[in-house]
């Protein structure tokens, strides 16, 4: 599901770094600089802009969770519950992967 999808009225994130930066915050904003200017770095002596390219893309579904406040909750929620042993309602990995259905 897209961040469209849960908020309508905003339009999609563009995979720019101005972007992505701008919906960061705190130390998530902090890591996106320091892996962005490490990249930048590295592309420059590599003539080569995948560096640049691998980072705005892993950021960029970052800054499309921490876009939507909520879903970035629900997210954080699910991932400690899961940390807990607590178990969630849906299909297991298993069956997804294998296509054997519910």
């Amino acid at each position: 599901m897209t961040a469209e999808a849960h908020q309508p009225h905003r339009r999609p994130l563009a995979r720019s770094p101005a972007e992505i930066r701008a919906v960061l915050a705190g130390a998530d904003r902090a890591e996106f600089e320091r892996d962005y200017q490490a990249a930048l770095a590295r592309a420059g002596e590599q003539y080569d802009l995948e560096p640049l390219n691998e980072v705005v893309e892993q950021w960029w579904h970052v800054a499309v969770l921490t876009a939507d406040p909520a879903a970035h909750q629900r997210m954080l929620d699910t991932a400690e519950a899961l940390r807990a042993g607590d178990p969630r309602p849906g299909t297991p990995w298993s069956v997804v992967r294998t296509g054997l259905g519910v």
